[in-house]
């Protein structure tokens, strides 16, 4: 089997050797520089170094599209990934999660829309045009999160006393978040939410054909957010 890794993450916190094996599999890693040196000397394996200022499904296509190749398996375990992953299963046509599928793992607004229409609560919210267009209307008024709705550890996460003061800090770009303030990123990849207090709870478990295979639970001692903020 031919398997393309698009290798992000550093190989010592992966290990892909203990799932995939590299003596039988023909394993293409293809990620920037810094992340293909933390692969190990001894794997057997093939690599491509992108340059990483395009996103990893533009540099590959670009590549593949020079240099023609087969995949069997497309594989990306970092969640900046997962949708490069899907555009270049879709685009090659190979098997896999499929693109909407994977944007209702990275994509908040998708995420709790689910979980609404599956009967479950979850935080009001609305995407950050449509916050700015209503002129920073909400159905709620007390604290309030923005946030990119596809960004992961806590990036870019600030919490406001009010919607208003939302609003306020937003309209003013001081609103703390560094690619909104500075016009880097699009306000279309932003949402603010109702800030909601309780227990966060974690799940982690294996799903095969609808069936839950194994399940473990957790609660967090701390969060996300806080250890974002400590580390600004």
């Amino acid at each position: 089997m031919r398997i393309l890794i698009l290798h992000r993450i550093p190989y010592q916190k992966i290990e892909y050797h203990r799932a995939v094996d590299h003596d039988v599999h023909e394993v293409t890693y293809f990620g920037k520089r810094e992340a293909l040196d933390t692969l190990p000397a001894s794997l057997r394996c093939a690599t491509f170094e992108r340059p990483g200022v395009a996103s990893a499904f533009e540099e590959a296509r670009a590549w593949l599209t020079r240099e023609p190749k087969r995949f069997d398996r497309i594989i990306s375990l970092s969640e900046y990934e997962l949708l490069d992953a899907a555009c270049l299963r879709e685009w090659l046509g190979v098997p896999g999660p499929a693109l909407e599928q994977v944007r209702l793992a990275r994509d908040k607004t998708l995420m709790k829309t689910a979980v609404i229409e599956a009967g479950l609560s979850a935080p009001r919210f609305l995407l950050l045009p449509d916050f700015l267009s209503s002129e920073g209307k909400a159905a709620w008024q007390g604290e309030t999160v923005l946030k990119p709705h596809s960004g992961a550890s806590s990036e870019e996460v600030v919490v406001f006393p009010s919607v208003a003061d939302a609003y306020a800090a937003i309209n003013a770009h001081r609103s703390g978040a560094p690619g909104l303030d500075s016009g880097h990123r699009d306000a279309a990849q932003y949402e603010v939410e109702e800030f909601v207090e309780g227990a966060i709870l974690h799940f982690d478990g294996l799903v095969q054909d609808g069936h839950v295979l194994t399940m473990t639970a957790s609660e967090y001692v701390g969060d996300c957010l806080r250890f974002a903020m400590a580390n600004r």
